[in-house]
């Protein structure tokens, strides 16, 4: 139910259907596997998939101890809060270019805007740009 004044929420991926769901159920429930395995992706709608195989948009490993606290956008935040994301490290790092984590973080909001920039239109599951 929607609060007075505000707007319906509108959701990101489409409803499963029964037998995607049953299959979901078994693989999950009776054999033990998690979302992250392939086979229960496999088992999922394109778009799920999808959101599985989106890059992180954060490095795997960073080259030296943090000195901060960076807070990137998540998995579903729109392309332009990544662009705006990867326009602050930029300039951040020709604020503090001694500092080699940067360049790393840059490298990954690329990796995930590449990536978008490569998917369909209708197989897009991140919010739409404002």
């Amino acid at each position: 139910m929607t609060e007075p004044g505000t707007k319906p929420r509108t959701p990101l991926f489409e409803p499963m259907d029964d037998a995607t769901r049953a299959r979901l159920d078994d693989l999950c429930d009776r054999q033990g596997l998690s979302l992250f395995d392939p086979r229960v992706q496999d088992a999922l709608p394109r778009k799920w998939q999808l959101y599985f195989q989106q890059p992180s948009g954060i490095p795997d490993v960073f080259p030296a101890p943090l000195n901060g606290l960076y807070e990137n956008p998540d998995r579903l935040a729109s392309t332009a809060r990544w662009q705006a994301w990867r326009d602050g490290l930029e300039s951040f790092a020709a604020a503090k270019p001694d500092d080699p984590n940067v360049p790393v973080m840059v490298a990954a909001a690329e990796e995930l805007l590449a990536w978008r920039a490569a998917i369909a239109p209708e197989d897009r599951f991140w919010k739409p740009d404002a």
